[in-house]
């Protein structure tokens, strides 16, 4: 397959370590300091790390048109090449993990390696409820409720329940100032996302993360993804949609193994 023509890199990105490249794909809503943030320096210690922001995440502008996961895997891939990585491999969590999974199928001659952390191939009844009303919610600029509605949905039932109510209220807080300003755009990518046709032609060692307390994304598209992709390892976190939060040095660990091996 001949190389893709890719765009000219224009989303906000970050670089750090040195080592094998490894790609950086956030989730719907966030940004990449708020998705990898707890793990960036222990995945840089191991490798050159490049990560973009969506539009509306972090320092890139909000996008006035519907996106697209061909647009943000194409743009993940650009920085890359802006940054001097020939080869990479690729983690993704969420939404990123379909815009990883897109990537390694619109560049295969690049990615080493793929790791999928609560990803999924494909909006289910669940997802798409959820997705819809999360997606209202965002738009309407309620940033208290949609907080509200986040964790709820996001965090697992241990980590909730372990709570205080002063502790509760503080990640409300923080949940409702760290919302990106482009959550009703990412959020309706999520609703119309669909990379099933990709999964059977990757070629790579991939590593599927499940997430076993998960609310948003569900453990059945989980093992979705590890059935069809050719030679997937499929592995369990417990927990629910933020492992960054909830099991940081875990996840961290399950990836920085994988990458070692592959």
């Amino acid at each position: 397959m001949s190389p893709r023509t890719l765009p000219e890199p224009t989303f906000a990105r970050t670089r750090l370590g040195s080592g094998p490249g490894l790609l950086l794909a956030h989730g719907a809503g966030s940004s990449l300091a708020n998705t990898y943030g707890p793990i960036l320096e222990g995945l840089a210690a191991r490798h050159t790390v490049v990560g973009i922001d969506y539009p509306g995440s972090g320092d890139t502008p909000r996008s006035t048109s519907q996106l697209s996961v061909d647009d943000l895997a194409d743009q993940l891939v650009a920085a890359a090449d802006a940054e001097g990585l020939d080869r990479f491999a690729l983690s993704g969590f969420s939404l990123g993990g379909s815009v990883a999974i897109r990537a390694a199928a619109r560049h295969p001659e690049r990615v080493t390696a793929l790791v999928l952390t609560a990803t999924f191939p494909y909006r289910d009844n669940r997802l798409a409820l959820a997705s819809s009303v999360w997606r209202k919610i965002a738009a309407s600029g309620d940033r208290e409720t949609l907080a509200e509605f986040l964790l709820m949905m996001a965090l697992g039932t241990q980590a909730l329940e372990s709570m205080s109510s002063e502790q509760l209220q503080e990640t409300l807080g923080f949940a409702a100032a760290t919302a990106a300003d482009g959550s009703p755009e990412q959020v309706d990518l999520v609703g119309r996302v669909d990379v099933r046709d990709d999964l059977a032609g990757i070629k790579v060692p991939t590593l599927v993360i499940s997430t076993t307390d998960d609310w948003v994304t569900s453990t059945a598209l989980h093992r979705r993804l590890a059935e069809t992709i050719p030679g997937a390892r499929l592995t369990e976190i417990a927990g629910g949609h933020l492992p960054m939060l909830e099991r940081t040095d875990e996840w961290l660990q399950l990836i920085t193994d994988f990458l070692g091996k592959h």
